[in-house]
């Protein structure tokens, strides 16, 4: 068998829609001529996401991409003097509370915790989210603990994130891409954290601004989701390795299995951001002109941000979504005025507003389709 032709039948057939003929080819291209082949993984695993089959579609996809941008899990250790409490939002008059209960109830109200920039505290800390090799880019927030150091286990507070987070996004992109190479960009907020919960009755809820004790050695402990990427960029078929991240991305967008659409958010974004790394695929590759993937630019571009905007809506994340929206199609959506990092008690509740009313949820959703789907 030769390889290219099963290749350019397997291109082909996929266009045409005719996706287990597609899949057949290109497995066939793996099995008996190369298994190593990425452009043959990256044709299977379009083929099966389209035939449904999403979890062997991540695991072809992974297979190409994974060798250059693969999820990793930090944990950060920061010490929070005094002096960087100020970093913490919340007005302590205002109902700033959190109930600790797990999940959303019919009755329960949502009420903002705190926004928190990270930045001052990361570099206070030295923490850069680079080394020689690669880059690591903020994506999600898994967990947060407080030790305020007072001399007991009790002292010790935590949230896990998944809950709670309503917002996990860099102030700015925090990524300087061109076509070769990766390097990350400090930001003066860095990160920013919009934290939201709910409260169902009195003596269950906290404040999370009295978690960090003055006059003591606070330490935070955020264990964070990066996207490592390898600074040298996506290897000697970047077009490729980048079409099977953007794919990933759809696939788990479009599981209808995955709860989780913050995973094809995130991946989407990145894919955004490492556009620069594909290059320009002519006309007379085969994989031209894929959906999303490697037609005109344009359409890849609003087709990810899309991803990305209403996978962080589905998963509750609005503001990161509302920030989508604002810095890529509306800046005065939803008031030119809006912030996810909100300073006073009144920008805390109206961003709340967005997490839990659905007047503002919907408006959410049909900015997002008009924006980046045209419908």
């Amino acid at each position: 068998m030769n390889k290219d032709v099963l290749l350019q039948e397997g291109w082909a057939l996929y266009k045409e829609g005719r996706f287990p003929e597609s899949f057949a080819k290109f497995d066939s291209a793996i099995l008996y001529t190369d298994p190593t082949d990425i452009e043959a993984h990256l044709g299977k695993g379009l083929a099966l996401m389209r035939m449904g089959n999403f979890n062997d579609a991540h695991q072809e996809f992974a297979l190409v991409y994974s060798p250059y941008v693969q999820e990793a899990l930090q944990v950060l250790n920061l010490y929070v003097p005094d002096t960087l409490q100020d970093t913490i939002g919340g007005d302590k008059a205002s109902p700033a509370l959190i109930g600790m209960r797990v999940g959303l109830t019919p009755s329960a109200q949502q009420y903002p915790m705190a926004a928190w920039k990270l930045g001052p505290i990361l570099r206070m800390n030295g923490v850069t989210f680079e080394n020689s090799r690669y880059v690591y880019l903020p994506v999600d927030l898994i967990k947060i603990t407080v030790d305020p150091d007072t001399g007991g286990p009790e002292a010790v507070k935590s949230i896990e994130a998944g809950t709670y987070v309503r917002a996990f996004m860099p102030a700015t992109i925090p990524l300087s891409v061109d076509d070769l190479s990766v390097t990350y960009t400090d930001t003066v907020d860095g990160p920013i954290v919009f934290l939201a919960g709910t409260v169902t009755g009195p003596g269950e809820a906290l404040f999370l601004t009295d978690w960090l004790v003055d006059n003591t050695d606070d330490t935070l402990r955020l264990n964070i989701l990066t996207m490592r990427i390898d600074k040298n960029g996506l290897g000697e078929r970047p077009d490729i390795v980048w079409m099977a991240l953007a794919a990933d991305a759809y696939a788990y967008y479009l599981d209808p299995a995955n709860t989780h659409k913050r995973i094809g958010a995130y991946l989407a974004y990145t894919a955004y951001m490492l556009f620069p790394l594909r290059g320009e695929i002519p006309e007379d590759k085969p994989y031209h002109g894929i959906d999303g993937l490697s037609e005109d630019d344009e359409v890849v571009f609003n087709g990810l941000l899309g991803i990305a905007t209403l996978g962080y809506y589905k998963d509750n994340l609005v503001g990161n979504a509302v920030t989508i929206i604002r810095f890529y199609g509306d800046s005065t959506f939803p008031a030119p005025d809006w912030t996810t990092f909100p300073t006073t008690r009144e920008q805390m509740q109206w961003s709340v507003g967005y997490t839990r009313d659905n007047l503002y949820n919907a408006a959410v959703y049909s900015k997002a389709n008009e924006l980046f789907f045209q419908r």
